[in-house]
């Protein structure tokens, strides 16, 4: 039994409860009366319930007209109930369809049905004996209601405080349901975009390695630079400086970020804004890369796409940090334990300083970009001189500071937000008047992408450092 098959025998048990109440010869007390009332508001929510859901039906489907020929039967009860005059008269020149023979002679059958029909006409103009047959043989005469008579009833569906909330409340449902989603795609499904970044981004970095320098990541190097990832991290030398690759372009990989207290192997790509930062830690574009003299700065996540800075609070003096970039491996000492800064009071965290220093930046608190929360190492040993083409320097764009929304990505967002509405209204047009199982396998993996593309235009509009 569907939904609305549920719904109408509910309504048909109201309806019976009710006609028992307010019969032709009944003379109801005060309490009796008070309790027909009150089952006949209640019969009246649960039409202008089931009728919200079957609005934008045809009149001439079977579910309308169903519902239409209940309403009358409770418009009738109702206005023998307050001695009003019911909704169908209010219908003029409207003909009923002649009854069959069959269906007088079963309307005079004496089967109990005839008279509590009759009784429920409440004298309408078409007639005592129409309305018995109209309760007797539903399926034809619904289906020969006229639309004059449909759009009476939906103009008289009382729109009550119940259908209200009830309305509210599916709309709060649905906007919590995709806040939970939201939620869900946050803290899981972009820890696995992030590691799948990192795949792909280490096979590049690895690539460019043999390509620009001809060094591998096994601790081995053609040219002797001493690159270190897997090799011992502890070795006090200084990398030697190799050829300068060109000019990284945003999103590509520019050096690998290893911290062992924190148990952190990250590819860096360059550039810190949202798009950037969903792939791995972003290096700031207007500092020098690591290794080279000045403030290299790094921009990671604390909760979200692999949150690698999670824990960057409990990093300690002493505590060891190697970046390691086609140049060589860096190795860097951190100089005091993690503080905040604030953006509006203290000082950049990314201007240029004598020392050459590894700054490593992330959102403070948790979950909420209010301030920064900063980790400062200094190089051990001698810096390498930068590229003889450096571009570096000046200013960035306020989406990669980390604690900025990057407004430029609205735009897309209310494209996809507007595609993904659009596709959950016709998702419900089509599970309203097709077959279920069908309109599910049909429109869900159109619903998840839109979803996913929704959820992933609007993270690119959060800090970059959450």
């Amino acid at each position: 039994m569907s939904d609305l098959d549920a719904a109408l025998l509910r309504i048909d048990e109201g309806l019976d409860a009710l006609r028992a109440l307010v019969g032709p010869d009944a003379d109801l007390s005060e309490a009796e009366r008070a309790e027909a009332e009150k089952l006949a508001r209640s019969l009246g929510d649960l039409i202008g319930d089931v009728a919200a859901d079957v609005d934008f039906r045809p009149p001439d489907d079977p579910s309308v007209t169903a519902l239409a020929v209940r309403r009358l039967r409770l418009d009738s009860l109702t206005a023998r109930l307050r001695a009003e005059e019911p909704i169908s008269a209010q219908l003029v020149n409207v003909p009923a369809p002649p009854p069959s023979d069959l269906e007088l002679s079963r309307a005079s059958g004496g089967n109990g049905t005839s008279g509590r029909d009759a009784d429920d006409s409440g004298g309408s103009s078409n007639g005592a004996s129409r309305s018995e047959v109209s309760t007797l043989a539903p399926a034809r005469v619904e289906a020969s209601i006229p639309e004059q008579f449909i759009t009476i009833l939906r103009a008289a569906r009382p729109k009550t405080e119940a259908s209200r909330l009830s309305l509210a409340a599916r709309i709060l449902t649905f906007v919590g349901m995709l806040f939970a989603l939201f939620i869900v795609y946050q803290f899981w499904f972009t820890d696995i975009s992030e590691s799948r970044d990192q795949h792909v981004l280490l096979r590049e970095f690895k690539a460019s390695l043999r390509t620009q320098a001809g060094l591998d990541l096994s601790g081995q190097s053609s040219g002797g630079s001493g690159v270190l990832t897997t090799g011992d991290p502890g070795a006090d030398a200084t990398a030697s400086a190799t050829a300068a690759p060109p000019p990284p372009s945003a999103g590509e990989p520019v050096a690998i970020l290893t911290i062992p207290r924190l148990d952190i192997e990250a590819v860096v790509v360059e550039g810190s804004a949202a798009t950037q930062t969903m792939q791995g830690p972003g290096h700031v574009r207007s500092t020098p890369m690591p290794g080279e003299r000045g403030n290299a700065a790094i921009v990671g996540r604390r909760t979200t796409y692999g949150a690698p800075f999670a824990d960057l609070d409990r990093l300690r003096p002493g505590d060891r940090i190697i970046a390691t970039t086609p140049r060589g491996a860096f190795r860097y000492k951190v100089a005091e334990r993690a503080f905040t800064v604030n953006e509006e009071t203290d000082r950049d965290p990314f201007e240029p300083t004598l020392g050459n220093r590894l700054t490593l930046v992330t959102t403070a608190p948790k979950f909420l970009a209010s301030e920064r929360l900063i980790v400062r190492g200094e190089l051990i040993g001698d810096p390498i001189p930068p590229p003889a083409l450096n571009d570096r320097g000046g200013s960035i764009d306020d989406a990669e500071d980390g604690l900025s929304p990057n407004w430029g990505t609205i735009p897309g967002f209310l494209i996809w937000t507007q595609m993904l509405l659009l596709a959950f209204g016709v998702a419900y047009l089509l599970y309203r008047r097709w077959l279920r199982w069908p309109t599910y396998l049909l429109t869900t993996p159109v619903l998840i992408a839109l979803l996913i593309l929704t959820f992933d235009s609007f993270s690119k509009l959060l800090p970059s450092s959450m």
